[in-house]
C-alpha cells in the first residue's frame, strides 16, 4: 500500500484520522449488526427530508462506500481523506484499513429513544500506522448545526470531533508516536439524509498534548445503519 504521508513544518503529519476508540475519546460506540436508515422526522434544531447530494462531492468508486475530509494547518498540517468500507467489526468497534461510515443507536421498542449518531473514519499507512477521526452528534437524525463541546459536563453523544494522527493498531494506546486531540470549538452541521446516507460539514480549532490546529472544508457523506442497543448491538 502506497505510504500516504507528507513532512510540514519539519512532523511528519498523515492525510488520514478515525480511531478505535483507542483513548476512550467517546464515539466509540460500533455495532456489527444494523439496518439501512431513512431519515427521521423533523425535530426542534432542523427539519429531516431528503437533500439532494450533490454527485461532485463523493469521490467515485463503491456505491457503499463513505468517505470523511478536511485540511488542517497549524502546528501541524495537511490534508485528511478517508474513504472505503469497513472490513467488519471488533467488539463495539467498526475496523477496517480505509473507511468512514456511520451507525445511528436508538434503545428500547418502538417508538425507539434515539440517543445519538457516530461517525469514524480510519486510513491506514504502509508504515503499520493509521489516523482516526471520530465524530458524533445526539439525538435524532436531523438536519441542523451542533456545536462541539456544547454538553457542559459531556454526554454519551455529546457533540464532538476527536482527531489521532500516527497510531500503531497494535500497540495499546496506539503507541507513543501517536499525538491526540479534539476539536475545543467549532461545528459539525448535517445537510442531508437520504437513500440510507449522511452528508455534512465540519470545523473548528483542534487542541492536543502537542499543539493545535485549524480545521477546514471538513466533509463527510457516509453510510448509516440504525443499531438498537436494547437488542446487545
Amino acid at each position: 500500500m502506497e505510504d500516504r504521508r507528507s513532512f510540514t513544518h519539519g512532523r511528519k503529519v498523515r492525510h488520514d484520522p478515525a480511531f478505535p476508540d483507542v483513548r476512550g475519546h467517546g464515539a466509540g460506540l460500533f455495532s456489527r449488526g444494523g439496518r439501512g436508515l431513512r431519515p427521521a422526522a423533523a425535530e426542534s434544531g432542523g427539519a429531516a427530508g431528503p437533500g439532494a447530494r450533490r454527485a461532485a462531492d463523493k469521490p467515485a468508486g463503491r456505491a457503499d462506500a463513505g468517505f470523511l475530509s478536511f485540511t488542517y494547518s497549524g502546528d501541524e498540517s495537511g490534508r485528511y481523506f478517508a474513504f472505503g468500507e469497513p472490513g467488519g467489526a471488533s467488539g463495539t468497534t467498526l475496523t477496517g484499513e480505509n473507511f468512514a461510515a456511520a451507525r445511528h443507536y436508538v434503545l428500547g421498542s418502538p417508538p425507539f429513544q434515539r440517543l445519538g449518531t457516530a461517525i469514524t473514519s480510519t486510513d491506514r499507512s504502509g508504515a503499520g500506522l493509521s489516523d482516526h477521526v471520530p465524530l458524533q452528534f445526539p439525538g435524532p437524525l436531523r438536519t441542523g448545526t451542533f456545536v462541539v463541546n456544547s454538553c457542559g459536563r459531556g454526554g454519551a453523544f455529546c457533540p464532538v470531533v476527536n482527531i489521532v494522527l500516527d497510531a500503531d493498531d497494535v500497540v495499546d494506546g496506539g503507541g507513543s508516536q501517536a499525538r491526540y486531540f479534539t476539536l475545543q470549538t467549532g461545528t459539525i452541521t448535517i445537510e442531508s439524509i437520504d437513500d440510507g446516507r449522511i452528508r455534512g460539514t465540519f470545523e473548528g480549532t483542534a487542541v492536543g498534548e502537542t499543539g493545535q490546529f485549524v480545521v477546514t472544508d471538513g466533509r463527510f457523506d457516509v453510510p448509516v445503519t440504525e443499531v438498537d442497543l436494547t437488542a446487545g448491538g
